[in-house]
């Protein structure tokens, strides 16, 4: 989140080091991340509407939710071309979304609402 505030402030790094926050390589200008930056671009429309009071955890529950969803379409098309006489078992479609989402740790990932695990997403 404070990498997408500092890409809106046209920046590639953090000017402040938190004590909490270890995973930063310091440098001339400031502190680059460690993270993969693509977390960061997703939520750099929303940090410019909230700001730095962004929850990170509603965006990674987005974003999962999101990816269920896509599961779901991923297993109705992939059964579509193996369906041979037209009959298509919406049930089907929706254990498998519903296993993917809740029987793997993708269920902890999204709930952690963590940058480095929302890149897992």
């Amino acid at each position: 989140m404070r990498l997408a505030d500092a890409f809106l402030h046209g920046r590639l790094y953090l000017l402040d080091n938190p004590s909490w926050l270890n995973e930063l390589i310091p440098f001339a200008h400031g502190f680059y991340v460690v993270y993969p930056p693509l977390p960061a671009f997703l939520m750099t429309p929303l940090v410019a509407v909230f700001g730095l009071d962004l929850n990170q955890t509603l965006v990674s529950l987005f974003f999962g939710s999101f990816t269920v969803v896509l599961a779901y379409v991923v297993a109705r098309d992939v059964s579509k071309n193996q369906i041979k006489d037209g009959k298509s078992n919406e049930s089907t479609y929706l254990w498998a979304a519903a296993l993917f989402g809740f029987s793997t740790i993708f269920w902890w990932l999204t709930s952690v609402g963590s940058v480095w695990l929302i890149a897992w997403l």
